[in-house]
């Protein structure tokens, strides 16, 4: 049986966020359907302008999630409880993601609450182009597993012979804290974020190596 030495070996790599995401969620109900659907749509045309208008081309707001649910409401009646149609719920969630610019994301988030829309919304930070941070972490894990394996042959007196089997995954955390800022209205002004101050995105890469060991 081949002796086989298996090593796994992480990287990171640290890159500044370029980019912000902005995920919007509007709910618009009534216990009419069409009036519901109407109120949504008014709502959303409503902030797509406001959005424009702040800068943001329309072409990069995108659905990302549409749904239409019935609520009931509990209640009691004659000694029974029992749950009754309230409304039609429907929610429309959007995204839209531009570059990291304070003053750009300062008046995009005005542009959010001055809609009247009453949107729920928060903020990402990311990376827009992620191949030169995802290749680093990659190279990073790669040295730490070599540096590993020669530390452990050379401890246990073998030496180390082919490579014979390379597997490896990513992963992306944001170590600022929290990753997703959820606002207040009352939080939003213009010039809220000129001393924002984000904390790097760190990729990380793990590469598990597999060495037949020459004793």
């Amino acid at each position: 049986m081949d002796k086989i030495l298996r090593i796994t070996g992480n990287g990171c790599a640290l890159c500044k966020p370029d980019a912000v995401v902005i995920s919007i969620t509007i709910k618009k109900g009534s216990p009419d359907y069409l009036t519901a659907m109407q109120n949504a749509d008014s709502a959303v045309m409503s902030l797509k302008d406001s959005l424009v208008k702040a800068g943001v081309l329309e072409e990069t707001i995108f659905t990302k999630a549409f749904d239409v649910a019935v609520k009931n409401k509990y209640i009691k009646q004659n000694d029974e409880s029992k749950y009754v149609f309230d409304k039609y719920e429907v929610l429309h969630q959007l995204e839209v993601t531009i570059d990291f610019d304070k003053d750009l994301l300062s008046k995009c988030l005005v542009a959010i609450t001055d809609s009247q829309s009453e949107p729920v919304f928060e903020i990402n930070f990311t990376v827009k182009d992620q191949t030169a941070a995802k290749g680093q972490a990659l190279k990073n894990a790669v040295i730490d597993a070599q540096s590993q394996a020669e530390i452990i042959s050379s401890a246990s007196g073998v030496k180390l012979g082919e490579i014979v089997r390379i597997d490896h995954s990513f992963s992306q955390i944001n170590i600022a804290r929290p990753k997703a800022i959820e606002l207040e209205r009352s939080t939003v002004y213009d010039g809220a974020f000129n001393t924002i101050n984000v904390d790097n995105i760190q990729f990380e890469a793990n590469v598990t190596m597999e060495w037949e060991i020459d004793d």
